[in-house]
């Protein structure tokens, strides 16, 4: 299967992120950008390094510890996924994270329990 006009679009704008950050490595806003659109076209371990650097220039940005919960989730890495909302939930700020970070944590951590066999 061939690439997509989207994710060509995508590729194409990791390639500019990445050469901004050649020139500017802790510009936080591209970093984020770049962490999305690695997401967008599948690329999880790259999009958790840059949301890693991310946090490193801002740490207490709950938003990019509940981004790397939900891609380590989708890896099925649960307990990984859990110490991030857990971190996340550990930052409290005045954002509409909080329920969504409540309820991530107590699913992940009913799929940790019964290794992702709920319902049986």
């Amino acid at each position: 299967m061939g690439i997509t006009k989207t994710e060509k679009k995508y590729e194409l704008a990791i390639q500019d992120f990445t050469v901004a950050l050649g020139k500017t490595p802790n510009a936080v806003n591209t970093l984020w950008l770049r962490a999305q659109a690695y997401e967008s076209v599948g690329k999880l371990y790259e999009a958790i390094k840059d949301y890693d650097r991310y946090i490193q220039l801002e740490p207490d940005d709950r938003e990019a510890y509940f981004n790397i919960g939900l891609i380590y989730e989708y890896l099925k890495n649960y307990e990984n996924a859990l110490n991030n909302y857990k971190k996340a939930n550990g930052l409290r700020r005045s954002d509409n994270l909080d329920e969504k970070i409540e309820l991530m944590e107590r699913i992940v951590s009913t799929y940790s329990k019964d290794g992702g066999r709920t319902g049986e």
